[in-house]
């Protein structure tokens, strides 16, 4: 009887402690999620995207923006090309045009890949994209 209670004991310490490392697994998760929705800085990090990818078209120096649409700036950005509609929506990056286009496309057709030729961007490029127009696409000092 003693070596059966012995045991029980064993098993329910073992048991415990499993428990406790399965939720000191899952914190830990927790952790590594948080810290990769890190403030995103527009000047820092999303213009020099943009800049890169899309101002050739898009960008101020063009005198007729394709699609009308102005990618270098808050302002064009909100009020959006020929379509009428936004760019972007601010915290919602999974109906933003700007998102939809640099992630292949809408499957009806409304919105096209960008850009059309060449290179696309990159799957960090795209998630940073991402995360700061879910953060709420601000334009700091602009």
């Amino acid at each position: 009887m003693r070596r059966h209670r012995a045991r029980s004991s064993i098993l329910s310490t073992c048991g415990f402690l499993a428990a406790a490392a399965l939720w000191a697994g899952c914190a830990g998760t927790g952790d590594r999620q948080a810290s990769s929705s890190a403030p995103v800085d527009y000047v820092e990090q999303i213009q020099p995207i943009l800049e890169t990818n899309c101002y050739e078209c898009h960008g101020s120096a063009v005198q007729v923006p394709s699609g009308k649409l102005r990618l270098d700036g808050r302002k064009g950005m909100l009020k959006g090309g020929r379509s009428g509609h936004p760019t972007l929506i601010p915290g919602n990056a999974a109906d933003s045009p700007l998102y939809i286009v640099i992630t292949g496309g809408s499957g009806d057709g409304t919105w096209r890949a960008m850009p059309p030729h060449g290179k696309r961007l990159n799957p960090d490029d795209i998630a940073l994209i991402r995360g700061w127009i879910d953060q709420g696409a601000t334009f700091g000092a602009q």
